[in-house]
This record gives structure tokens, sequence and C-alpha cells, in this order.
């Protein structure tokens, strides 16, 4: 029946609509501008993190080179060490390449009578011997026979000689001539 008309209720007066509509592309624009504060905010974090990435990856690239540079200086130090060891052996090979001969040649000098201990050949080719001799003479003998044969042998020199229950202990040394 009676219908009941809703009543318009404008909480804003009537002054203040009109300020409201006005403000509307204000705070459209302030709201533009934040979200493009935003965006710029956001895309400089994304730039500033994949700088970061690269900084980091060219150090690790940095960092792995260096490695691998102290891995080949290494190398290269490990392969001189050799082939300097190689020459030295190629050197001293060439040098006493006749050992075992000249041993032999040695072997002529000693008389029977003469029992040797030891003998000990160094890298220069000096050669260090003890023995048992029955009487000095036959260790003088000895010497004197290394001391004539010079295109042998050289720097012969008697350390010493001592009598014990055996005979006479002795120890000598001499160099091979090269």
């Amino acid at each position: 029946m009676f219908k009941r008309k809703k009543p318009d209720i404008n909480l804003l007066p009537e002054g203040d609509v009109a300020t409201h509509i006005a403000k509307g592309p204000i705070i459209f624009s302030l709201v533009l501008l934040l979200g493009a504060l935003g965006i710029y905010a956001g895309l400089t974090f994304f730039h500033s993190l994949q700088v970061n990435q690269i900084n980091s990856l060219t150090l690790e690239v940095q960092n792995f080179e260096e490695v691998e540079k102290q891995e080949v200086f290494n190398t290269a130090k490990l392969l001189a060490q050799t082939k300097k060891t190689l020459v030295d052996y190629k050197n001293f090979s060439q040098t006493y390449f006749d050992v075992g001969k000249k041993l032999t040649e040695f072997e002529s000098v000693v008389p029977a009578q003469v029992q040797l201990t030891s003998l000990i050949l160094q890298n220069d080719g000096k050669v260090t011997l003890t023995g048992v001799g029955p009487n000095p003479e036959v260790v003088e003998a000895m010497v004197t026979e290394l001391r004539n044969q010079k295109e042998k042998f050289e720097n012969v020199s008697v350390i010493s000689v001592a009598k014990n229950l055996n005979g006479y202990v002795f120890s000598l040394s001499f160099s091979l001539k090269k």
C-alpha cells in the first residue's frame, strides 16, 4: 500500500561532495605513483640481485682460474724437476756408463790374498772400500798398482790400515776416471 521511500542518506554534506569528486583524480594519481614506485623498487631489487649473482659468478671463475693457474704452475714445476733429474741421470750414465768395466779393471788390481768386505760407489764416481789383507805389503802393493793406473783411477788414498785377528783391515778411497 504505502510504500515508503528510502531516505537518501548522504554522509557528506553537500559542499564536501564537490570536494570529494575533485579529490578522486588526485587519489588515483597517488595510487598510480605509488604503484610505479613499487614497480621501480621491485625492478631495482631484482637488478641488484642479478648484479650480485654476476659478481659472485665472476669471483668463482676468477678463483677457479687462480686454482687452475696454480695447478699448471705446480705441474710445470714438477716437469722441470723431472727434466733436471733426467738430465742429471743422462750426464751420470754418459760419464759412468762403463762403471762395470772399470770395476772389472779394478778387480784385476786386487790381489788374490785380499778379501773385500765393502765397496761404496757414489754418484760422482768416488769409490770407498774396505777389506782384509794378510800383511801390509799386499795392501801397499794394491795401492801402488791403483796409483800406477792413472788412466783408470785417480785420487787414490789410504784411509786406514790396522791389524786384527784375520790380518790387516784397510780402508781406501779413489775416484774412477771419467
